[in-house]
């Protein structure tokens, strides 16, 4: 996972080129992230809610992604505008610490959530999971991943 990535290189990285790109990787995390749950949200979780024919089965899910977002808000927040000449790992950890707890839950909880679902027909859910697919890999949206920017600029 890409946070124990952040933790591992964010105490090491001195140079401001290798600063730069770290904090380039943190801010295209929090992008991917972000873009998992919208098309979670905007496309999964509806999809499954009316297969199941239980409305509000997926909220348990959205209000988890709601504990961590301020969090990850902040991280993106200074990802993109800490100067690497004033990069502290002190901060950007006390950031990720913040909301690491509730992201972790979250990523636990889900397993269950999805295995869940085993006794909806296989064939039914292949279809809603190929739909959110193909939007998560930009099918339906295919310039969603122009606002990370250019490695370096």
């Amino acid at each position: 996972m890409a946070t124990k990535a952040i933790y591992l290189q964010g105490p090491h990285v001195c140079s401001l080129t290798d600063i730069r790109d770290f904090l380039f990787f943190c801010t295209a995390w929090v992008k991917t992230v972000e873009h998992h749950h919208d098309t979670e949200e905007r496309v999964l979780f509806p999809a499954v809610e009316e297969l199941t024919k239980k409305p509000g089965l997926m909220e348990g899910n959205h209000q988890q992604h709601e504990t961590f977002t301020p969090g990850l808000n902040s991280l993106l927040q200074s990802a993109q505008d800490t100067d690497p000449g004033d990069y502290s790992w002190n901060s950007l950890k006390a950031i990720i610490d913040g909301f690491a707890p509730s992201l972790m839950k979250h990523l636990v909880d889900e397993i269950d959530t999805l295995l869940d679902l085993k006794t909806y027909d296989s064939a039914e859910l292949m279809q809603v999971w190929l739909v959110t697919e193909n939007v998560a890999k930009g099918v339906a949206h295919p310039n969603q991943f122009r606002t990370i920017g250019k490695l370096g600029s």
